[in-house]
């Protein structure tokens, strides 16, 4: 019915079920990248076991893990420091930050984002869809710079432990270059791409690297 009646662009095909049944195996595709992922598909497997399964926990965890060891290829251990809790304005603020590296003068703040992409029809929704991929990707970008502004602050900047006890020190006073990273699970690197479509959106991103895991594993396997 309607403009886009008959059309296969109504809804993505992987947002409820699989698309087709060939020789008792089924096959689903994702518009942008051709091959539904698995873990998604585990996902939905798990959660019809057992609702109560804390995937997103999980998630979180193994993706900031991953993240990690991508991060260790490329720098010594020793500088990747995670979990980073702060109070960015006083004893009534707080932060928190995913991974951050200290290499010579340099600091490199990453963020990471494992959320589900939204699933809808591009064509019938395409604000909603942009709203919705970017989002995530905002706040990221939102708590990168609150991660540099903090050690912009003095050269002592204090983090802590999940329950607010004092984890480290680390002597921002030294560093004269900051850059920030956003790290998306799920490949969305030729939406954002679309700088058109980014900038009413998530606003000005030009100081903030945006990669999808596929592609910084690239990264990390030329320069490790």
């Amino acid at each position: 019915r309607g403009k886009f009646a008959g059309s296969p662009i109504r809804d993505y095909p992987v947002k409820d079920k699989p698309f087709v049944l060939y020789k008792g195996k089924f096959y689903a595709f994702n518009y942008y990248l051709l091959s539904d992922f698995f873990y998604r598909s585990l996902e939905k497997a798990l959660a019809a076991r057992n609702i109560k399964y804390d995937w997103s926990s999980i998630q979180c965890e193994a993706s900031e893990t991953k993240a990690f060891q991508m991060l260790a290829r490329i720098f010594p251990k020793d500088t990747i420091f995670s979990n980073n809790k702060y109070r960015p304005n006083g004893k009534n603020s707080e932060g928190e930050n995913d991974l951050l590296v200290l290499f010579g003068s340099a600091a490199i703040i990453v963020e990471v984002k494992a959320k589900r992409r939204w699933h809808d029809s591009p064509a019938l929704k395409a604000r909603a869809l942009t709203r919705s991929n970017f989002k995530d990707v905002q706040e990221a970008i939102d708590q990168c710079r609150k991660m540099e502004s903090y050690m912009r602050k003095g050269s002592a900047s204090v983090f802590y432990t999940r329950d607010w006890k004092i984890k480290r020190e680390i002597d921002a006073g030294h560093c004269t270059r900051f850059f920030k990273i956003v790290l998306v699970v799920d490949g969305a690197n030729e939406i954002m791409s679309a700088k058109a479509a980014l900038d009413g959106f998530v606003g000005d991103q030009t100081d903030v690297a945006c990669l999808s895991f596929d592609d910084f594993m690239v990264y990390a396997d030329f320069f490790s």
